[in-house]
C-alpha cells in the first residue's frame, strides 16, 4: 500500500472539497457562482450548493443575496494571521536581519 492509499483513507471527501473551494475563492478574483464550483470540482450543483452553504453557516464563506455569489470572510483571513503569528517571524529572520548590519 503506497503512502497516499493510506493517506486517502483517512480523508472525508466533502471536507477536502471545502478546502478546495476555499482554495478556488483565495485564487480567484471575483466572488464565486455555483457554477464556478461545479466546474471546477466536476460536482453537482446540488452538492456545490450544499458544501457552500456549510461554507457560510461556519463563516469561513459569506453569500451575497442580491447575487448569489459566494466570497472568503473575514473568519477566513483570521486563519492567515494566526498561522503568521504562530510562525513567529522575528526569531525566524533575526539571522538574516542580522547579517544586514
Amino acid at each position: 500500500m503506497e503512502a497516499n492509499d493510506t493517506t486517502d483513507k483517512y480523508n472525508i471527501k466533502a471536507v477536502m472539497r471545502c478546502f478546495q473551494i476555499l482554495d478556488l475563492a483565495a485564487a480567484s478574483e471575483h466572488p464565486l457562482t455555483i457554477q464556478n464550483v461545479c466546474e471546477s470540482l466536476d460536482i453537482n450543483t446540488n452538492m456545490a450548493f450544499r458544501l457552500l452553504a456549510s461554507l457560510v453557516a461556519s463563516g469561513y464563506m459569506v453569500k451575497d443575496d442580491h447575487s448569489g455569489h459566494y466570497a472568503t470572510s473575514l473568519k477566513a483571513l483570521q486563519l492567515s494571521r494566526n498561522a503568521l503569528v504562530s510562525l513567529e517571524i522575528r526569531k525566524l529572520t533575526m539571522p538574516y536581519l542580522e547579517l544586514l548590519w
